[in-house]
């Protein structure tokens, strides 16, 4: 809570006096509600008894009320701190998935980059083939003619 966490503070003069425009006059009831805030342990002490009980009322009620909002930003505070570890490792979790991703995309990169090497060179024999093909085919023409000729004479 505070830094009096566990301390007791003893108060005198804490009775709530209530002044004409509704605030509370009492230095020591103001003390008593610092130190209460802080999460001493308030023990209040003065001449009169019914004053007194509405101080401590009072205190209570404030103090109710107060841990309760202290209460809510502390539950806020933990669902946020949360949400941002789960952010946070998400985020590291989808780094290490773009990071595969990256490391996939280059190897697909290099395989393709091969298998345009290959085709490439694929290609450069599918076209020495063609060639050799059509000597092969001009030779064949030519040894015909050749027999021709030979035949004819």
């Amino acid at each position: 809570m505070g830094f009096l966490t566990g301390k007791t503070a003893i108060i005198t003069g804490a009775g709530r006096a209530v002044l004409s425009d509704g605030r509370c006059g009492s230095i020591g009831y103001g003390i008593a509600t610092a130190y209460a805030k802080e999460g001493a342990n308030v023990v209040i002490t003065g001449r009169n008894v019914k004053k007194l009980e509405d101080a401590k009322e009072e205190l209570e009620r404030k103090l109710t009320k107060e841990q309760k909002v202290k209460k809510e930003l502390e539950d806020r505070l933990t669902a946020e701190q949360n949400a941002r570890k789960e952010l946070e490792d998400s985020l590291s979790e989808e780094k290490k998935t773009k990071k595969k991703l990256e490391q996939s995309l280059s190897e697909e990169q290099k395989a393709n980059e091969e298998l345009k090497r290959s085709l490439s060179e694929e290609q450069k024999a599918k076209k020495k083939l063609a060639q050799s093909l059509s000597e092969e085919q001009k030779a064949k023409k030519k040894l015909e003619q050749n027999l021709s000729e030979e035949q004819e004479a």
